[in-house]
């Protein structure tokens, strides 16, 4: 039989089955109703059309055969971390098909959703049934296909099912279709008002604890949020971790100014659990959140908290080598400053030494020479060596006030760092004895110190050692000559003046040690004063009480930590050995042995301060004074 040009105002062009099961479809060959167009020879079957009207041809299906709807179609994956938080929608699109497979497009469509506790669900039982609420219904539309978009779900955690049946067919003839959906816990960022519900903090607040009933208001002192879990420090401030609520004031402001709408979203990436469209997100190509606290990678959040040049605590470190190259060096307590050619700075650091050692070598011939005429007139006059004492102790003071953060014109820095060269010590500006330190397995803060305290040591040795040479010659010559006088009276009396002609050989050369000795101590003393305290100065980072979340926090070592490196908790470990073995020595030194060097030698000659042999010795201490 051949069936051409046949319309159907409804369904099936040439057929319309209400079973299609107890039907057989056969032409050349047995085929089924949904293929029967195919499969059969077009001569058999041609310009069948099935519709209601001409206007809206797309109603009608079956071309050649249809039959009664008879299965249903989720266009939807399982659904799994989704959000009880009456904001996260549950989207569905349903398809109907007959019996044959086509897909319905007439009649009444209409399909309505329900939810039903999972069988193993570790939720069932707490007296909280979950509850689907909006748009739980729907009708077809002229294509047949059933879409609802304003449907949300309320529960508690756990696993649940979506049922999608046709209200308006018995279950037996359409049966309905399921899909599984997972209930995610609250995540950080995230608060419980009730137990079937997770909310996320909102702008100015903040929680890290998924199971509170509310967020934590206002925003940690001198910190930022944008909401859920994220707290990031006010410029100028610092924490140590990205969860840490303490926010620490930077001692150097300057250094702690990385950029924050950067660490905001790099928490934002990590910590806010959702999307708007419900799925999780993950962590951004340009920040790592989970890094060391003295972390050097320019990605991690630690490291993004400090200006280009600097890393670590408070970000009281230097770079050792940023991205491009350049190198940083330490200028101060706090400060950091990119580093001149190694070749600028090792003849800087030469230049200097020789100066300072010129400079000690006249300190000391002014010294012996004044004290000698004293011993010969009778006479107090001092000036030569008062007015080295002044330039010296201005030297001083300098040097000092150049290790403290003050703020001061350019030529006042420019006096400081003079200051601080003089003695050795940390350089203001580029510098800086960090350019001059190579990595490897000691600290270079511990390489620094080393450097400071030897630079004394090896003045003290090369002007000893230029006193004995000296008195070498000067015997030398006596033995030649015969004479015990002083043997160049021409020569420059700065640097070649004896001792009195009534002193011995060995006492003679005792005075020269010993001004030669305490001119280095009064010279240093500053800088060995300061470098003996540095040891044991520590700075604390973190505070524990009053903070919410404290154990958050990675920088709370009671004792602090040691400033030259702030990555070294205070009296522990390698603090604790170095400070023991090196420092306890040096304050012994610098805080009795050098004061009371001068004070005994005087109280053992204090019943005659005024005897030609005591002021040749001994006069440069106490000459100055009235």
């Amino acid at each position: 039989m051949a069936i051409h040009g046949n319309f159907a105002s409804d369904a099936g062009a040439v057929m319309f089955s209400t079973n299609t099961s107890t039907s057989t479809f056969s032409c050349n060959a047995q085929t089924s109703a949904s293929k029967l167009t195919s499969t059969c020879p077009a001569s058999l079957w041609s310009n069948n059309t099935v519709s209601k009207n001409t206007t809206l041809a797309l109603y009608g299906y079956g071309t050649a055969v249809a039959s009664l709807p008879a299965s249903i179609v989720l266009d939807v994956a399982p659904m799994t971390n989704y959000v009880s938080n009456g904001n996260v929608k549950l989207p569905l699109t349903v398809y109907v098909l007959d019996q044959g497979g086509l897909n319905v497009t007439s009649g009444t469509l209409r399909a309505s959703v329900s939810v039903a506790t999972a069988g193993n669900n570790s939720s069932s039982g707490n007296g909280s049934d979950p509850l689907l609420y909006g748009q739980t219904e729907a009708y077809a539309d002229p294509f047949g296909v059933i879409t609802i978009t304003d449907m949300m779900l309320s529960a508690v955690p756990g696993a649940y099912t979506l049922m999608v049946s046709l209200p308006d067919y018995p279950t037996t003839q359409v049966p309905p279709e399921s899909r599984p959906l997972t209930v995610r816990a609250c995540t950080l960022g995230e608060v419980q008002p009730s137990n079937d519900t997770c909310m996320t903090c909102p702008v100015t607040t903040y929680s890290f604890t998924p199971t509170a009933s509310k967020c934590i208001a206002p925003c940690p002192a001198n910190a930022n949020s944008s909401g859920g879990a994220t707290v990031v420090p006010a410029l100028g401030y610092w924490h140590s971790a990205p969860n840490s609520t303490y926010m620490a004031a930077c001692p150097n402001g300057g250094a702690c100014q990385g950029d924050r709408s950067a660490l905001l979203a790099c928490q934002n990436a990590s910590y806010m659990p959702l999307m708007t469209s419900g799925q999780l997100q993950s962590m951004p190509n340009n920040c790592s959140l989970e890094s060391a606290v003295d972390s050097t990678d320019q990605l991690s959040y630690m490291r993004q908290q400090c200006s280009p040049d600097y890393y670590g605590p408070l970000c009281a470190l230097c770079l050792r080598q940023d991205s491009s190259g350049r190198a940083y060096g330490r200028t101060g307590t706090w400060s950091c400053q990119h580093c001149r050619h190694r070749g600028t700075i090792i003849a800087a650091y030469a230049v200097s030494f020789v100066l300072v050692l010129l400079f000690l070598m006249y300190t000391i011939c002014v010294t012996i020479r004044e004290n000698s005429e004293a011993w010969e007139s009778d006479s107090h006059n001092t000036g030569g060596a008062e007015l080295i004492r002044v330039v010296t102790v201005w030297l001083q003071y300098m040097s000092i006030l150049g290790n403290v953060n003050i703020p001061a014109p350019g030529t006042v820095h420019w006096m400081f760092s003079v200051a601080s060269f003089a003695f050795s010590s940390i350089t203001s500006g580029s510098l800086s004895l960090d350019c001059l330190i190579r990595a490897g397995p000691l600290r270079p803060a511990l390489k620094r110190l080393l450097v400071h305290l030897a630079v004394p040591v090896i003045n003290l040795f090369l002007l000893s050692a230029w006193q004995l040479l000296w008195w070498s010659r000067s015997q030398l010559r006596r033995a030649q000559t015969a004479f015990v006088t002083n043997p160049v009276q021409s020569a420059p009396a700065a640097f070649v003046h004896s001792a009195a002609p009534s002193q011995s050989a060995s006492a003679e050369l005792r005075q020269r040690l010993l001004v030669t000795l305490l001119a280095v101590l009064f010279y240093y003393y500053p800088s060995l004063l300061t470098n003996a305290w540095s040891l044991f100065a520590c700075y604390k980072v973190d505070r524990l009480s009053g903070v919410t979340y404290p154990q958050n926090s990675r920088a709370a070592w009671a004792q602090g930590y040691w400033v030259s490196d702030m990555t070294l908790p205070c009296f522990t470990g390698l603090h604790l050995n170095g400070s023991m073995a090196l420092g306890v020595p040096l304050l012994f030194l610098v805080c009795l042995v050098i004061p009371l060097l001068p004070a005994l030698l005087l109280m053992q000659h204090r019943t005659h301060l005024d005897s030609p042999f005591t002021r040749l010795r001994l006069g440069f201490i106490y000459h100055p004074y009235k």
